[in-house]
């Protein structure tokens, strides 16, 4: 259960997400990471999802997906393909956990741009009532009669209060399009994001207050490729932070290369003394770092655990 958002602009890309993990008989948990940033030779696209937050091991579908696209320098289609084929093999043992009165099923909703082409992609599993059939849909959605893309794409249970009440899409679509023309910070966009996600969390308790906004630019558009995240609790940044999204770019698991220095930063900053104004040193240990990355695995892992 949660609430997936995204938006299509023509510069950008955004993507929000509530962080909330629930199970039945266990009190729920809202540190969830529902969504990977992906970089290809042909693109860009954000994945965020609904369905399956997370196994009985404790592996979120992101790390997951991350690590099936790890160490596979392919084109942007041709990465969620390979998502599609390994949720199709490896999901539907997960989802059998489902109680028997709800639907099984896990969606991936993808806003992206391809060769500078926005795009909207749909992938989802389903499993039958009787848990004995399933069905996988990969699909590119586009609209009767033009070329541009959907607006917007919504999953999980917190999208069907979004789908009855559509006056937030107008208002929604014009800070969007004000951010394309930099009319408007795009820092300043996460805050609509949150506060429709607290709308929807106001009604629908499997959808958490807190969430994750994320967008993307257009390589060679007016923001010049870049994007970035915000974590926030309600509508404000949420002081805890929420670490690192699962990246991939071209096939290199961005986040393993980088997580060993990042730990080196935070170490050197630990060590001060509290209250110390001294700036911490940031040296690295490299023999350590180096010796963290040659242990790190190069090739894909598609066994959902």
């Amino acid at each position: 259960m949660t609430l997936i958002l995204a938006a299509i602009g023509k510069e950008t890309i955004w993507l929000a997400a509530d962080r909330r993990l629930s199970a039945r008989g266990c009190a729920p948990k809202d540190d969830g990471c529902k969504l990977m940033f992906l970089e290809t030779k042909d693109g860009v696209g954000i994945l965020g999802y609904a369905g399956l937050g997370e196994t009985s091991a404790g592996m979120e579908p992101s790390e997951w997906m991350s690590n099936c696209l790890r160490g596979r320098n392919l084109t942007l289609e041709q990465s969620l393909s390979v998502i599609a084929k390994a949720m199709e093999v490896q999901m539907p043992k997960h989802l059998l956990r489902i109680p028997s009165e709800l639907m099984a099923h896990h969606a991936i909703v993808v806003p992206a741009f391809v060769n500078e082409e926005p795009r909207l992609y749909i992938l989802q599993l389903e499993l039958s009532p009787d848990r004995k059939l399933k069905r996988m849909h990969f699909v590119r959605h586009r609209p009767k009669g033009g070329r541009k893309p959907p607006k917007f794409g919504l999953a999980g249970s917190g999208a069907m209060m979004l789908l009855k009440d559509k006056t937030w899409m107008r208002p929604l679509t014009r800070i969007v399009r004000a951010a394309d023309r930099k009319q408007l910070p795009l820092h300043s966009v996460p805050r609509y994001f949150a506060q429709l996600n607290e709308r929807v969390h106001a009604v629908d308790p499997f959808v958490g207050s807190k969430c994750i906004v994320a967008w993307r630019n257009r390589k060679k558009g007016v923001h010049k490729g870049g994007g970035n995240h915000h974590h926030l609790n309600g509508t404000t940044q949420d002081s805890d932070g929420g670490g690192f999204i699962p990246t991939i770019g071209n096939g290199t698991d961005i986040i393993a290369m980088i997580a060993p220095l990042w730990e080196s930063m935070m170490a050197s900053v630990k060590a001060l003394p509290p209250g110390s104004k001294k700036l911490p040193s940031f040296e690295f240990d490299m023999d350590e770092v180096n010796a963290r990355l040659a242990t790190m695995p190069q090739g894909p892992d598609e066994e959902l655990k």
